[in-house]
């Protein structure tokens, strides 16, 4: 809705608008950065769980080892309720729907 108002105002109301827009995409994006880095590290917990000196260790310590490894495959994520998990692909899910909305108010604006 931002980016519609930008286009059908004056300079000044288009500076104010576009300031606003950029710190809400970096709002966004950042929550986004988080999500992602967390899915990343979670994926990178069962590789630094194999690399180690497992097979001279007890069977105690490598049925944990397993179970790391397992539910390592999973990444772990920031779920919201209603939403997906937090990663770049949402960002750029809401990014393109942002765009899209903006593309149809602006051609129903113009059309008229």
């Amino acid at each position: 809705f931002i980016g519609f108002q930008v286009t059908t105002s004056s300079l000044e109301v288009i500076i104010m608008y576009s300031i606003f827009l950029m710190a809400s995409m970096l709002q966004v994006f950042i929550v986004c950065y988080y999500g992602d880095e967390l899915m990343t590290a979670s994926l990178k917990i069962g590789d630094a769980a194999y690399n180690q000196n497992w097979f001279n260790a007890s069977i105690r310590y490598k049925k944990m080892l397993l179970l790391i490894i397992r539910r390592s495959q999973r990444p772990s994520c920031i779920t919201p309720p209603t939403f997906s998990a937090v990663s770049f692909e949402s960002y750029m899910k809401v990014i393109s729907m942002s765009y899209r909305f903006f593309a149809l108010l602006r051609t129903t604006y113009y059309d008229d």
